[in-house]
């Protein structure tokens, strides 16, 4: 064998050898560095097998250098293939051997081709390790690679058959063509057979339901488990079906047609038909696919049960009371207003009704928590009990209900029906172990009369019960245009608070409060609101409005502060100064954080608590006694003085109020007016300033007006005068005067 053909052979064995490793089919430098470490000690020991005149050691060395270059090309490549680099390296130490007993003999031209056979026999173990799998292909590679090296050594070298050994290198070249070939077939085919049972299983074990349909017959021709059972169907009963078989006849014409459609769409909320005749919602998607050359759709849905549910149950959360299962504030308005939008079209007359429980605080706070829930229960339900099918109610705010009326032919029928509901809320409420009858304020508005926008309705409604509860307890109010010209004012009003405030435009006067000689004892805060539109307002005009709005709390911590504020700059001018009162609302005195806030605004202005007397009305101490009394208890002990302003216009009496550390009693001026003419009035307030004193009370009259007033209740032992007739309230530069004159004359 020529030398050149020799080495084309030892050159093409060792590229054979780096392609058919995966290992070195990573990238082409792996392949090239493959072939190249093979490839050149042994064409290095070719050359020199004709250049060194017969010496061996060259030829030895050479033998040496290639053969531990190929072993570690296999140490390296194939160290995580234990079994294979054994294997390897057997063929290839057997083969070494083989080589240098042909290098030691005098038929060192056997050489010429061991070395390509040594290659080439290793190639096949190595194809025959990659492709243990494919029998037949692997097989006719291996068994062509050793036809090839025989014919090359075996052949030619021991058996001198010189005729056979193009034959057989033709042989065994067409067998490992065939093997490759075969092998490429078959591994195509597996890959196919493969790729379709990944696609089965993919399909057949999807969570989702998938189905396809022929266009052009309308006909089921696959389904997977989840489709067919979702459907209460095995895999044959549902392939046996038609599309509008598993749609709900209520949707059927609308998702057949997404069904049959000749485009990819999304299906949302699809009803589909089980087997025994109940329904389920499915979302889905079609897509349109070229299967076996025919347009097929296939479907992809999930039942979305749950989600819906879920969804329902967050918005009849979302919209509803939990403690009367009534729609509440955001239901109510939106049910409204699409009741609203009908009326308008088919001209249908609506009333709505506003029901407030007044005062139903002091029922929670005097029986308890679970008492207050069940009352407000009873009352739904009695309610409910006077609607129609097509009228609706809600709890509307935390004491009031809303009720829409339909339908009505006159708005006389709403007067009606609220009057014989009025009827059943007064009744006694029996919670528990307690009967308690409920005062309550109803006001009427009604639709399109009254309005025809549902927030101005509602506005409307709710201005109506408001006067209701003015007026008196247990009174229907009907809205009016008056009401809507009071309603507007209110507003303003209402606004104008909230910018005086924000602009620190509200000043305070002091009215001097005298012992009945005349001497100034102290003083009371009073809020003035002058505003730059509206004018002066009484604070009978605008404190209302701050309690309803909870403006009161901001306004109420505005006087505390600039009273505060102000004796501290008395003080720094060296003004002698008496004790305070500031009057605070029973919605600042429920505060959690109500003594910390005194305390801490008078540590902010340096005020010796003694300077500050707080003025509460008897309903805010006695809402709730228990913690009343603690909040007091607590001010009390830290030197500050309490009063209880307007005594006699609430509801309690003056042994309820001997366990509170009170200083100071306030008769209401309105029973001060005229007393001295009536009968029955100076016996009353004889009898208050008796128990008061009895109790170590002062008592302060408000709204002394007369000597003659003055003189009586000086000789019933009136403490302190408060009145015209002493002194009107005045701004506070006025005050340093009076204080320094001490006493003013009436």
């Amino acid at each position: 064998m020529s030398p050149c053909l020799t080495a084309t052979l030892i050159t093409s064995a060792a590229a054979a050898f780096a392609i058919s490793s995966p290992a070195l089919r990573k990238d082409s430098f792996s392949i090239r560095y493959g072939a190249l470490l093979i490839a050149g000690p042994q064409i290095l020991s070719l050359v020199l097998l004709y250049i060194t005149n017969g010496s061996k050691w060259p030829i030895y060395l050479c033998i040496l250098a290639s053969h531990s270059a190929i072993a570690f090309f296999l140490l390296r490549h194939f160290r995580g293939a234990r079994s294979a680099t054994i294997i390897l390296l057997v063929t290839l130490a057997f083969v070494s051997f083989w080589i240098l007993v042909t290098a030691t003999s005098t038929q060192q031209d056997r050489l010429v081709s061991i070395l390509p056979a040594e290659l080439l026999l290793l190639n096949g173990v190595l194809f025959l390790w990659n492709y243990p799998a494919l029998r037949g292909g692997s097989s006719l590679v291996m068994a062509g690679s050793a036809l090839w090296s025989a014919s090359l050594v075996v052949l030619e070298f021991y058996f001198q058959l010189n005729v056979f050994v193009t034959h057989a290198s033709m042989a065994g070249e067409l067998m490992v063509f065939i093997g490759m070939l075969l092998i490429i077939i078959q591994s195509d085919t597996r890959s196919a057979v493969q790729l379709r049972e990944d696609y089965r299983t993919l399909f057949d074990g999807s969570p989702h339901m998938m189905w396809t349909i022929d266009q052009a017959t309308q006909s089921f021709t696959n389904v997977n488990e989840a489709g067919a059972h979702t459907h209460g169907y095995t895999i044959p009963e549902f392939l046996a079906l038609s599309v509008g078989d598993i749609i709900a006849p209520e949707r059927r014409d609308g998702a057949h047609a997404v069904v049959i459609g000749r485009k990819s769409s999304l299906i949302r909320s699809s009803l589909h038909l089980r087997k025994d005749g109940s329904t389920f919602p499915m979302d889905g998607e079609a897509r349109i696919l070229n299967l076996n050359g025919r347009p097929t759709r296939l479907i992809i849905g999930t039942d979305v049960t749950e989600r819906n549910q879920l969804i329902e149950r967050l918005h009849y959360q979302a919209t509803h009371d939990p403690l009367t299962q009534l729609l509440n504030r955001t239901g109510f308005h939106a049910e409204m207003d699409r009741i609203l939008q009908e009326a308008s079209r088919y001209l249908e007359m609506i009333a709505l009704v506003k029901i407030n429980i007044d005062r139903f605080r002091n029922v929670s706070d005097t029986y308890g928590e679970n008492v207050g829930d069940r009352c407000l229960q009873i009352i739904a339900g009695r309610i409910r009990e006077n609607l129609r099918a097509s009228d609706i109610m809600a709890r509307s705010t935390e004491y009031g209900f809303s009720v829409l009326l339909r339908g009505l032919a006159s708005p006389k029928w709403a007067d009606k029906w609220a009057n014989q509901l009025l009827g059943d809320l007064t009744e006694p409420v029996q919670a528990g172990d307690y009967s308690i009858r409920l005062n309550l304020s109803i006001g009427v508005t009604v639709y399109p009369e009254d309005g025809t926008d549902s927030t101005v309705l509602r506005q409307n409604a709710w201005h109506a019960a408001l006067r209701s509860r003015k007026l008196g307890n247990n009174l229907i109010c009907h809205h009016s245009s008056d009401e809507r010209d009071g309603s507007k004012y209110r507003l303003r009003l209402e606004q104008g608070i909230r910018d005086m405030l924000a602009q620190n435009r509200f000043a305070l006067h002091y009215q001097p409060i005298c012992l009945p000689d005349g001497q100034v004892n102290s003083l009371e805060a009073l809020l003035v609101m002058n505003h730059p539109e509206l004018g002066q307002i009484s604070p009978a005009e605008f404190i209302p409005v701050a309690e309803e709005s909870g403006l009161i709390i901001p306004l109420g911590q505005w006087v505390f502060e600039h009273a505060c504020q102000q004796l501290n700059s008395w003080e720094k001018h060296g003004v002698k100064v008496v004790p305070v009162a500031i009057n605070i609302s029973a919605l600042q005195f429920r505060l959690s954080n109500f003594a910390q806030k005194i305390l801490a605004t008078l540590d902010k202005y340096d005020i010796r608590h003694e300077l500050i007397h707080i003025e509460l009305t008897e309903s805010a101490v006695l809402n709730n006694i228990a913690e009343a009394a603690n909040e007091m208890r607590m001010l009390h002990s830290m030197g500050i003085h309490m009063s209880i302003d307007d005594f006699g216009t609430g509801y309690s009496s003056l042994a309820r109020l001997h366990q509170m550390p009170i200083s100071n009693l306030k008769i209401d001026q309105a029973f001060i007016h005229g007393f001295e003419q009536s009968v029955s009035t100076l016996p009353m307030i004889k009898a208050i300033i008796g128990m008061a004193h009895a109790l170590n009370m002062q008592v302060v009259a408000e709204g002394v007006e007369t000597a003659e007033q003055l003189s009586i209740l000086a000789s019933l032992g009136c403490n302190l005068i408060q009145g015209y007739l002493f002194s009107r309230p005045v701004p506070a530069d006025r005050i340093p005067d009076l204080i320094q004159r001490g006493t003013i004359h009436a």
